[in-house]
C-alpha cells in the first residue's frame, strides 16, 4: 500500500529594506499544509555567507507562524554584506517532515542625499549692466521639493586706464591700474529648485569670477569675461526660469536707443531651427516676446534675438537654456502574430506602428546569443531583409551591420553685496 505524505509550504517575510543602522531584523515565518492547516513544530534560522558555516542560529516553536527579532550585532560578524543568506528550516512534529527555504539578505549602507547645482540660463555679461542668470538645485537628480537659500560670491577683476601726471606735461603717460573687489549676497529657490542670481557689474570690469553654493552640499563656479557697452546694443532678460516643456516664458528685450522695424527671435537645437518669432516695433527701446517651450527644445537650446537698424547695424543677444522634458514624443507600438512556441524555420509576422516617415530599427536575439561562441552570433542580414511599414511601402536599411549610436546627453560645465544693492538696480 502506498500513501502520500502531506505537504506544507514555508513563507519568509523580510522587511522591505534592511539598513546597517538597524538594531534588529524582524523576520516572520509562516507555514501551512496544502489542506489549509497550520504546521505545528520547530522553526530554525541560519545565517551564512557563501560556503562559510553559520555563525548564528536561533530556533523557536511554530504554530502556523513564528516571529523572530534577530539582533543586527549577530549579523555584523560577517563584516561583508555580499552573498549573505538566510536559511529557514521548518520541521512538523506530527510527520517529522522538514522543509527548507533560503533567502538572500540585502543590507543597505546609509546614503546621504546628493545635491547638484547647474546653470540653466547661460548668457553674456556687459559692463555697467546687472548680470542675471538662473540656476537650479537638484536633489538626487530631481527637484528638491523644499524651498531654501543659496549664497553666492563675486570677484571683480577691474582694469582702468589712468593718466600719470608729471611736472612736465610732455612726460605725462597713461597706465593700466588693476584692482579686485568682492560682492556677496543670497538668493532664494522654490520647491522646484530654481533661483535667480543677479549682481551688478562695474563699467571697468574686465572679468568676473562667481560662485553659488547650497550649504556645503553643492557648489558651482563660473568665470565670465565682459563686453564693452555700446549705443548699438541689445540685450534680453528672462522673466522666469520655469524651463519645462509646455511652459511659456516671457523674454524682455531692451536696447540703448529706440528702434524701428522688425525684431526676430530664433531658437536652435543643435543645427536645427525649432522656432521663429518676429515682431514689428516703432520707436521702442523696451518690449517683450513670448516663447512656448516644446519637446524639440530638449535638452539644450540656443536663443538669438536680433534687429537690423536703419543704419545697417546688427543688434543681437543670445543665451543657452536648459529645457526639461522628454525629447522622444514619437510613440511606437509593436505586435506579432505568434501565440505559441515558434519552431526553427517558422516565420513570425511583426507589425510596428509609429509616426509617418519614422526610421525603424529591428533587432532580434535569443538565449544562444548570451554565449560567447561566435557560431551563436545573430547578424542583421539573418533576421530580416526587408521591413514592411504599415502604409504598405517597403523600406530597406542602407546599413545592415550597424545599429544607431546612443544619444549623447549634454551636461553643462561647472562655474560662481555692495551695500544697499538689490536685484534689478543698476
Amino acid at each position: 500500500m502506498h500513501a502520500d505524505l502531506p505537504r506544507f509550504s514555508v513563507d519568509v517575510l523580510l522587511p522591505p529594506a534592511i539598513m546597517d543602522t538597524d538594531t534588529i531584523i524582524p523576520i516572520s515565518v509562516r507555514s501551512r499544509f496544502t489542506f489549509n492547516a497550520n504546521v505545528h513544530g520547530n522553526c530554525t534560522l541560519y545565517f551564512h555567507r557563501g560556503d562559510m558555516p553559520s555563525h548564528f542560529e536561533t530556533s523557536k516553536e511554530i504554530q502556523g507562524i513564528a516571529n523572530f527579532k534577530v539582533p543586527m550585532s549577530q549579523v555584523r560578524v560577517y563584516r561583508w554584506w555580499s552573498d549573505l543568506k538566510l536559511r529557514v528550516i521548518v520541521t512538523d512534529n506530527g510527520t517529522e517532515l522538514s522543509y527548507a527555504v533560503e533567502k538572500e539578505i540585502i543590507i543597505q549602507e546609509p546614503h546621504s542625499d546628493v545635491f547638484q547645482l547647474k546653470q540653466i540660463v547661460s548668457r553674456r555679461g556687459v559692463n555697467g549692466l546687472n548680470y542675471t542668470t538662473s540656476v537650479k538645485l537638484m536633489k538626487n537628480g530631481k527637484s528638491p521639493g523644499i524651498a531654501g537659500t543659496l549664497f553666492f560670491n563675486v570677484t571683480y577683476h577691474d582694469e582702468a586706464v589712468l593718466k600719470c601726471m608729471q611736472a612736465n606735461p610732455q612726460h605725462d603717460y597713461d597706465y593700466i591700474k588693476k584692482s579686485q573687489s568682492f560682492f556677496s549676497a543670497q538668493t532664494h529657490f522654490g520647491v522646484n529648485g530654481v533661483a535667480e542670481v543677479s549682481f551688478p557689474v562695474h563699467s571697468t570690469t574686465e572679468k568676473i569670477e562667481w560662485s553659488v553654493g547650497y550649504n556645503a552640499d553643492a557648489k558651482l563656479f563660473y568665470q565670465l569675461y565682459l563686453e564693452q557697452q555700446s549705443k548699438y546694443m541689445l540685450w534680453m532678460q528672462f522673466s522666469g526660469a520655469e524651463l519645462e516643456v509646455g511652459k511659456v516664458i516671457e523674454i524682455s528685450v531692451a536696447t540703448m536707443q529706440p528702434i524701428y522695424g522688425l525684431i526676430t527671435m530664433e531658437v536652435y537645437n543643435g543645427n536645427t531651427m525649432v522656432d521663429f518669432v518676429s515682431k514689428t516695433v516703432i520707436h521702442q527701446s523696451n518690449l517683450t516676446m513670448n516663447l512656448a517651450l516644446t519637446n524639440d527644445m530638449v535638452p539644450l537650446s540656443y536663443i538669438v534675438v536680433s534687429h537690423v537698424t536703419k543704419d545697417g547695424y546688427i543688434l543681437s543677444d543670445s543665451a543657452y537654456i536648459d529645457v526639461d522634458g522628454l525629447p522622444m514624443k514619437n510613440k511606437m507600438d509593436l505586435q506579432h502574430n505568434s501565440t505559441s512556441v515558434v519552431k526553427p524555420g517558422d516565420y513570425v509576422g511583426i507589425n510596428i506602428t509609429t509616426d509617418p516617415y519614422s526610421t525603424v530599427y529591428l533587432m532580434v536575439g535569443n538565449e544562444g546569443n548570451r554565449l560567447l561562441e561566435t557560431e551563436n552570433d545573430i547578424l542583421p542580414r539573418e533576421i530580416a531583409e526587408i521591413v514592411t511599414l504599415s502604409d504598405g511601402r517597403s523600406f530597406k536599411p542602407n546599413r545592415t551591420d550597424e545599429l544607431p549610436t546612443a544619444c549623447v546627453e549634454w551636461t553643462p560645465v561647472q562655474t560662481t553685496t555692495p551695500q544697499n544693492w538689490y536685484p534689478g538696480s543698476k
